[in-house]
């Protein structure tokens, strides 16, 4: 399984973004 390292960045991104709001 290939793991696109954009997909994983933006979903880092989102997942701390996430954390900042809550």
């Amino acid at each position: 399984m290939v793991i696109d390292e954009e997909y994983l960045m933006k979903k880092l991104q989102f997942s701390i973004n996430h954390d900042r709001v809550s």
